[in-house]
């Protein structure tokens, strides 16, 4: 369960103090502009957005957004697992904003905080921030970042917000528009880092749909991420964005593994890192993991299509074809355009060997078919049509004349290992690995599962280091227990379950973190200080109880002595910590006096 970023091994067993997170659902939905202003009407989905990234930073509450509206009039009241729903309203009024929002309990409709604020277009920033905070006042949530969120000057903040709008739209034409605002930002507050993490998100996705630009919108991606973790250590959203890039650009599956660990670490409860997590495990064939971690995802967010048409992609890999064909054509039901569903759906059939019924969606579909012609080829030579065959296979041939440096071996290495080349096959699969580009689809897509399956794929097991991939461990992935993560001044960083930690003392320019393990205590050595500790260590149960010492103050502690002599003792445990005079007080509020 304890890893260092040095060791994959097994998880350990560990005994538990009984510490348990509740955890809230809260819906929010677009906003309603009043105003006869359609130049304000970014601020329906921007200002959302924005709640739900600051909404993000607690650890008691995950965030459900971007929702249409007919989805949720069939959906939110028979959804049990929401808790609460943020509606709002506003109206523009000369240089002002006039906003409304409320907090409304999904069990019985009735309004839980009602707030109507107005505020000059100048003080957005602190608008949005102010209703944040009144929702997480009213909810009780713990905070998990000590640091006070940047101010950022009322122009670039418009110019972010208008970004936000882009972003959203996540089409190629928006997503270049929000680039450009994204970049005005930067040009007025270099230093916030938000800003780099949305850069990076656009950037991937343009890689992704701009084929001759992919790895240098890459590229600009894991730069942009990564001053984003330089400028905020605690981003979660850069860390995902970060091992989203190394998964699918870099295909560095350790280089993945580690940010999502650190991801997890900073709020393991976030539906993000649930669902790109999934990505990983399909990636290195661990289907059944992702289908739990879908599950866990698709619980809090049943409506999201990423995470339905990755379910059933997960299914369909995991030959669980009725399943998968079940589920994803209730996706299509919800989202009849959705490419991604009707090719999972396309190949779900094929796996299953029920070919007119690939054929009929192929035909009938009219939507843009991914990965032609080899779909097409497959469906045709099973079903011994002559005629739609020797047509595909001529798109094929095509492609061969047009394949001069390696641009078209993805579909080329899938269409011969389709017709039962393998030495073809495996050639142009070769020449799909050295491009790179794209080749996370060949350990992803069900196109390429037996070549996978293959005593020729060993090869690439060896060089992509997935003989033995990490997984996390269950407790970190599990979203229901707090998780520290203690980061040395080196490269080197530490993460435990919150009720596993009993306290850290100071040794030179080292810390012993001493945890219970199987009922015995342990320790980890880390070269760090107490005061590195209590500043960048996302934890508020921390108690510095002597300049030596801090402990956890939810571990079984007890008080004893007086104020020149006072120790603190662990219950079973032959444990005695010091407690300095100016911190005895505390100390005798904090635990009990046995």
């Amino acid at each position: 369960m304890f890893k260092t970023r040095k060791e994959t091994g097994a998880c350990i067993k560990f005994t538990r103090l009984k510490t348990k997170i509740l955890i809230h659902t809260i819906l929010i939905l677009d906003f309603e502009n009043l105003s006869n202003n359609s130049e304000v009407d970014y601020i329906k989905k921007a200002v959302p957005l924005e709640i739900t990234h600051l909404l993000s930073q607690f650890k008691e509450i995950r965030i459900i957004s971007n929702i249409t509206q007919n989805l949720l009039n069939t959906e939110l009241g028979k959804n049990t697992k929401i808790d609460f729903f943020l509606k709002g309203t506003f109206i523009k009024i000369k240089s002002s904003y006039r906003f409304q929002f409320q907090l409304i309990n999904n069990k019985n409709n009735e309004c839980l905080l009602s707030i109507k604020l107005e505020e000059d277009e100048k003080n957005m920033f602190q608008l949005i921030d102010s209703v944040s905070y009144k929702i997480a006042k009213h909810l009780e949530l713990e905070f998990l970042s000590k640091k006070n969120r940047p101010n950022i000057n009322h122009t670039a903040y418009q110019y972010y917000l208008k970004g936000l709008q882009n972003w959203n739209l996540w089409n190629k034409e928006d997503i270049e528009q929000a680039i450009e605002y994204f970049k005005e930002v930067i040009e007025l507050e270099p230093e916030f880092a938000m800003t780099y993490v949305r850069l990076a998100q656009c950037y991937s996705f343009l890689a992704a749909v701009i084929t001759k630009d992919s790895i240098r919108n890459y590229n600009y991606a894991k730069e942009a991420a990564n001053k984003a973790i330089t400028l905020d250590k605690d981003s979660i959203d850069a860390y995902l964005n970060l091992a989203l890039i190394k998964l699918i650009n870099d295909v560095d599956i350790l280089g993945a593994y580690y940010a999502f660990k650190n991801a997890f670490s900073i709020n393991n409860s976030y539906i993000k890192c649930h669902h790109y997590y999934a990505y990983y495990l399909i990636t290195i064939g661990k289907y059944q993991n992702a289908i739990d971690t879908l599950d866990f995802s698709l619980k809090l967010d049943p409506l999201n299509l990423q995470l339905n048409t990755t379910y059933g992609f997960t299914l369909l890999l995991h030959k669980k074809y009725n399943k998968a064909e079940k589920h994803l054509k209730k996706t299509l039901a919800t989202y009849p355009e959705s490419e991604v569903t009707y090719d999972a759906l396309i190949w779900t059939y094929i796996l299953s060997e029920q070919y007119f019924k690939a054929k009929m969606l192929i035909e009938n579909s009219k939507i843009n078919l991914l990965l032609s012609p080899t779909m097409q080829i497959i469906v045709y030579k099973a079903l011994e049509d002559t005629k739609k065959l020797t047509f595909w296979r001529k798109k094929f041939e095509n492609l061969l004349k047009q394949d001069k440096n390696g641009s078209y071996s993805r579909e080329i290495s899938a269409v011969y290992l389709a017709l039962g080349d393998l030495k073809n096959g495996a050639k142009y699969f070769e020449s799909f690995y050295k491009n790179k580009m794209g080749f996370i689809r060949a350990l992803s897509h069900p196109a390429w599962k037996t070549f996978r399956e293959s005593d020729k794929f060993y090869l690439y097991k060896k060089r992509l280091k997935l003989l033995n991939p990490p997984t996390l461990p269950p407790d970190l992935t599990k979203g229901t227990n707090d998780i520290i993560l203690i980061r040395s001044s080196t490269s080197d960083f530490f993460t435990i379950p919150a009720d596993s930690l009993l306290y850290i003392e100071s040794k030179g320019v080292y810390c012993d973190i001493n945890f219970v393990n199987n009922h015995k205590i342990h320790k980890k050595v880390l070269r760090v200080s107490l005061n590195k500790i209590m500043k960048d260590t996302l934890y508020l149960h921390f108690f510095r109880c002597h300049n030596s010492f801090i402990i956890n103050k939810k571990a079984p502690f007890f008080i004893s002595g007086n104020r020149k002599l006072a120790k603190l003792k662990l219950k079973r445990h032959n444990i005695k910590i010091p407690v300095s005079r100016s911190k005895f007080i505390e100390a005798f509020k904090l635990f009990p006096n046995v």
